[in-house]
């Protein structure tokens, strides 16, 4: 009897020890893909057979698009464009058909004009059409979401329209890219934004930067459906630059990431996760990082049990490595973790759930694109938690 009470004890006192020290992670496999030149994955996605679809670029002359099996393996890869510059930032379903639609930007050259560029890829890696939006300066698209109508939201910056500088540009079309309405939104200098996402009530969050008081500002904006701005927040104070990424959250808030700046501009001491009301109201704020180094932050999601994952790169040691922070559902840190490539710099770019605690991460690896698959297991009383699909 006073054995199988002392188990008791024990146990407890493993689970609220675990339960203090939270979850652990492990990685399952990476993939490198080598090719001719220098190539990064900027966004990727999971397809419905558990493949993947890696997009981003290839040297300075390129857009390139990889598509993987489950296990990581190449099946096709396919190059858009030589000259002009042709530039993929983001990628997502077609919503009218099987295959996937890419955003990004032609680019006759490194300071020419440019235009928005949506094309539509078959599932085979075959592209079916595509289309410019832009006038006669810079404009460039840095992100994308399938809409709930079956037509797609592309956002960036333009040089072309707007009162004076860049401004961001949210572009809405239709499934055939036919262009349905177009709003600038900014002050003087220059804005940019970075990321957009469909909320729940058919409205946009809007996350980027503006330069006000000679300094970027770290800018936030809801909008209704038709774009027009509902609320805005614009974080003024010294150490906040930029925003990278915002979610709508579980809870009809939204959370945010970003780069809290050193008085440099070129260097960042580390990510930096914001929380927002429904109406636009800050709850709080993380930071993760010290070190005065060129860290970057670039694309979150929220997990089952409400917390975040978020990714980027960090400083480790002698080169940039790729970066990943796990919180709990108020930001706190629950571990963090920087992966070594060698003498090889690295970063993570995109991040998706593919299964229960499992997710996978695509970005670079020197100069080859990368992907990795994480899994994070959960633990209770020294028994390892599994799915019910799972043996």
């Amino acid at each position: 009897m006073y054995g199988y009470a002392l188990r008791i004890i024990i146990a407890g006192m493993i689970f609220c020890l675990l339960a203090e020290i939270g979850f652990s992670q492990d990685t399952l496999w990476t993939r490198r893909y080598s090719g001719t030149d220098y190539e990064k994955a900027r966004d990727f996605l999971v397809t419905e057979d558990g493949g993947y679809v890696l997009a981003g670029n290839r040297g300075l002359y390129g857009a390139y698009i990889l598509r993987a099996d489950s296990l990581g393996d190449s099946l096709w890869s396919i190059t858009l464009g030589s000259q002009p510059h042709h530039n993929i930032e983001a990628i997502c379903h077609r919503t009218d058909a099987e295959g996937y639609m890419a955003t990004g930007y032609i680019d006759p050259g490194p300071y020419g004009n440019s235009d928005f560029w949506l094309v539509a890829i078959s599932e085979e890696g075959d592209t079916l059409w595509s289309r410019t939006y832009g006038g006669g300066a810079k404009d460039r698209a840095r992100a994308m979401a399938a809409t709930n109508d079956g037509g797609y939201i592309l956002t960036g910056f333009t040089y072309s329209f707007g009162i004076g500088g860049a401004d961001w540009w949210i572009v809405k079309v239709d499934s055939n890219g036919d262009i349905q309405w177009r709003r600038t939104y900014g002050w003087t200098d220059y804005d940019v934004a970075n990321s957009i996402e469909q909320t729940a009530d058919g409205g946009y969050i809007v996350a980027g930067y503006s330069y006000l008081y000679e300094w970027e500002r770290a800018y936030i904006a809801k909008t209704d459906p038709d774009g027009d701005t509902v609320w805005f927040s614009v974080e003024l104070h010294q150490p906040y630059k930029y925003f990278t990424c915002a979610k709508q959250t579980i809870d009809g808030g939204y959370i945010v990431l970003g780069l809290e700046a050193t008085g440099d501009r070129q260097y960042h001491d580390g990510f930096h996760l914001l929380k927002y009301s429904p109406t636009g109201n800050k709850l709080w704020t993380r930071r993760f990082g010290a070190l005065p180094r060129r860290n970057n932050a670039y694309d979150l999601l929220q997990t089952p049990d409400g917390g975040f994952i978020a990714v980027g790169y960090g400083f480790g040691g002698v080169q940039y490595r790729a970066g990943l922070v796990r919180t709990d559902l108020q930001g706190n840190l629950l571990w963090g973790r920087l992966y070594p490539t060698g003498t090889e710099s690295s970063e993570l770019h995109a991040i998706e759930q593919t299964a229960p605690n499992e997710y996978a991460a695509a970005g670079r690896a020197g100069g080859d694109f990368w992907l990795m698959k994480l899994w994070e297991p959960a633990y209770c009383c020294e028994v390892e938690m599994i799915t019910d699909d799972e043996p």
